[in-house]
């Protein structure tokens, strides 16, 4: 069924649109497809981990050993961590730029 001036388009136009905007080097398609892609990546190794830690039974209940909690090492400091956004902010911001002096 055609599309009509009064109808809104339909979401696969809209989302084929929205990836030939992202391929034409449009910076805010190119940002919401590139954010979609992390965020559906990030789900899905969620998702693996906690079905590994089911079939191996570690699940939601690590077992608690007796004796000092344990301490955070280097790479888990908020100093450590914030650096690592940098770097991949940065890394994602040549990408971006990269792609959109492409087009």
């Amino acid at each position: 069924m055609p599309e009509s001036q009064d109808s809104p388009p339909r979401s696969g136009s809209r989302l084929s649109r929205l990836i030939d905007d992202a391929c034409d080097g449009d910076p805010a398609s190119l940002a919401i497809v590139t954010g979609t892609i992390v965020v559906l990546a990030g789900a899905a190794s969620v998702a693996a981990r906690r079905r590994c830690d089911d079939e191996r039974g570690d699940g939601d209940r690590p077992e608690r050993r007796p004796g000092p909690a344990p301490r955070a090492n280097a790479a888990q400091t908020p100093e450590a961590i914030e650096a690592r956004l940098t770097a991949q902010r940065e890394a994602l911001s040549a990408s971006v730029d990269e792609l959109a002096a492409r087009g």
